[in-house]
């Protein structure tokens, strides 16, 4: 053994060791971030403000838009082209039908959070979501749900409508105090 040639290689896997690892994966919030700052669409200063003013599970992007940053629908069409998901407008989110019923853990999150959820007619359910980066909020309503979910992009007025429709379509109405807040015209979205 003490007669083998070193390995030639030694010297440059010690020289390049510190290259070689690689840097972790940009968050899918982040890309979104980036793509709305090389669009014009928000400020480097801006995003880094809404990055430390992000709360609990709220991704930069929802803090932007509770900041009055950039419009709630700009910010939703942004992640549903990011995340490959549909963008359902107003008129839409809207237009779904009433949240299932006889489900109280899928009613909790209806209330405690920005999404519309309705059930779908082929069985599953389908959550519009203002926040689609809440990885928390995806991992729950898929683990109440009895069967596939499908996810979708709404803006912060979508689930507001939604909301108002389905306590028009004589539901009970969930989260009173995130409504007033994420009306058209209120104040700061909170509801993210």
């Amino acid at each position: 053994m003490r007669g083998d040639t070193p390995n030639s290689n030694m010297p440059a896997m010690w020289k390049n060791r510190g290259n070689s690892v690689a840097a972790p994966p940009e968050s899918g919030a982040a890309a979104c971030i980036r793509s709305l700052i090389a669009e014009g669409a928000l400020s480097a200063a801006d995003a880094a403000r809404a990055e430390a003013a992000a709360r609990g599970g709220e991704s930069a992007l929802a803090a932007c838009v509770r900041l009055g940053l950039i419009p709630g629908r700009r910010a939703a069409e942004a992640a549903a082209g990011a995340l490959g998901l549909p963008f359902h407008d107003e008129a839409a989110a809207a237009s779904l039908g009433p949240p299932p019923a006889g489900n109280p853990s899928l009613a909790a999150f209806v209330a405690a959070h920005a999404l519309s959820l309705t059930e779908e007619p082929g069985g599953g359910l389908l959550a519009a979501l203002a926040d689609p980066y809440d990885e928390g909020l995806r991992r729950a309503v898929a683990l109440a749900a009895a069967g596939p979910v499908r996810f979708a992009v709404t803006t912060p007025e979508g689930v507001a409508a939604w909301r108002a429709r389905a306590l028009a379509a004589g539901r009970p109405k969930p989260a009173p105090a995130a409504e007033a807040e994420a009306a058209p015209g209120g104040a700061a979205v909170e509801a993210l």
